[in-house]
């Protein structure tokens, strides 16, 4: 995969591989289309990659996984 420095992109990559490859969105009681809803519009081309993080990090945290680790 490759490693994109859009933020957009980045974000979207990030959602698409938890939507195919996490199995615990129910388990979890995560509406995972909802957070993309809720997040997406936060990221836009010209935000920085730590602004992106955090928007990301806020993303994942209802997982509330130990298994889930988001790094810079």
């Amino acid at each position: 995969m490759k490693n994109p420095s859009n933020p957009i992109e980045n974000f979207e990559i990030l959602w698409k591989v938890f939507n195919e490859r996490y199995a615990f969105f129910g388990v979890r009681g995560v509406d995972w289309q909802k957070q993309k809803e809720i997040y997406r519009p936060q990221v836009s081309d010209d935000i920085s990659p730590e602004q992106l993080f955090e928007i990301m990090a806020q993303m994942l945290s209802p997982l509330n996984d130990g298994h889930v680790e988001l790094k810079a």
